[in-house]
């Protein structure tokens, strides 16, 4: 099983030719400009900007770690005053050193490529780009495979809405886009169904703790004291994840079939040639990125009549108003971008239902498919 063999024909982000990049020890090289293209721990990172991008991941390592010290101490301090709740406060001091010792590991891998020096003086210089928050992003991991019942019904409710877009508009796919992968998971699904699927993210944390999956199971904690759960079990759970949580081998055959990508790489500078994709999946992403400049490289990757299917909701937590629209004017926004507008729905479905506390929020996601003219 390797991830990236059908990396092949990508568009060079230094002189724009399609080619077919030559690997190194840690390198991928445009065989047309020689450009070279990080690649850490077997993740190629097909961005211009990779040590600003690999400084800034350390530091969503660094911000994570900090935060789970001042819990720590939190718990710690605890501990003398409730002998009645040691068992409980003891397993909460374990949880957060196991994942902060994880954490470490991964900043340490970076430190390999970038040292810590370089890395402060990027954050210095204020030339570190905004990622998706390592405390944000982490949270997807155990919905996308801890395997419990709740996590795999939302995640098939996600899933089954991308999927009958395709097999209602498409004539054939093959090849799939799945920009903002997070977790991986859809990814892998995709992967599983058409002939070709590349994923990216941006951060390149994300992509850390997925290669490791590949590799390997891990397990993740979340410690629940500030959120209200009823059961004393549920307030330090641990995550076993697994590409295998059932124990039926299915994901990881749809990886030996081996051609699924993942790569770090830029919504607004995607490595892959005009018109070369028979669709595009965007999966809770369309409200992370600026949706008009995202547009024009789905727009120059897509083949005439390829799809561009959205789901997800639009909470538009950060960022510039003019990219906050709503589902009608981003569908305005791609009629008058070259685009037909073949569907819309709204997708009522849980949010990161793998979570144990008592309050639940339901995702009203917009849904919609797009064929390209």
């Amino acid at each position: 099983m390797l991830l990236n063999q059908n990396l092949k024909s990508t568009s060079c982000l230094n002189c724009r030719n399609t080619v077919d990049l030559t690997a190194g020890d840690s390198t991928l090289t445009c065989p047309e400009c020689s450009y070279g293209y990080t690649v850490i721990d077997q993740i190629p990172m097909l961005v211009k900007d990779a040590g600003q991008n690999l400084a800034a991941s350390w530091m969503q390592h660094k911000a994570l770690i900090e935060e789970n010290k001042e819990r720590l101490q939190e718990v710690q301090d605890a501990l003398g005053r409730q002998p009645e709740r040691v068992p409980l406060l003891d397993r909460a001091i374990c949880a957060y050193q196991h994942d902060n010792e994880y954490l470490r590991d991964l900043q340490t891998r970076i430190e390999a490529f970038l040292p810590q020096k370089e890395i402060e003086e990027l954050k210095e210089e204020g030339r570190l780009p905004k990622q998706y928050t390592m405390g944000e992003g982490i949270a997807f991991f155990p919905r996308d495979w801890c395997g419990s019942e709740r996590a795999e019904q939302e995640v098939c409710t996600i899933l089954d809405a991308i999927r009958s877009q395709i097999d209602r508009y498409a004539d054939d796919v093959d090849s799939l886009l799945v920009p903002g992968a997070g977790a991986g998971r859809f990814g892998c699904e995709l992967a599983g169904i058409y002939d070709s699927c590349h994923a990216f993210d941006y951060s390149l944390h994300m992509a850390q703790i997925f290669y490791d999956l590949v590799e390997r199971d891990l397990t993740l904690h979340r410690i629940n004291f500030r959120s209200n759960v009823v059961r004393t079990d549920d307030v330090v759970v641990a995550y076993d994840l697994s590409l295998d949580p059932t124990g039926d081998g299915r994901i990881r055959n749809h990886l030996d079939r081996n051609n699924l990508s993942y790569f770090v790489g830029n919504a607004l500078d995607i490595p892959m040639p005009g018109n070369s994709l028979s669709a595009v999946a965007c999966i809770y992403f369309i409200d992370i990125v600026p949706i008009k400049e995202h547009l024009n490289e789905i727009r120059r990757t897509l083949k005439p009549g390829g799809l561009f299917i959205n789901c997800g909701p639009l909470r538009y937590m950060r960022g510039d108003v003019a990219n906050m629209l709503s589902g009608e004017e981003i569908m305005d926004l791609f009629r008058s971008s070259g685009f037909d507008i073949l569907s819309h729905d709204v997708v009522t479905n849980t949010q990161l239902a793998s979570s144990p506390v008592i309050t639940s929020v339901l995702s009203h996601s917009f849904m919609f498919c797009a064929r390209k003219k």
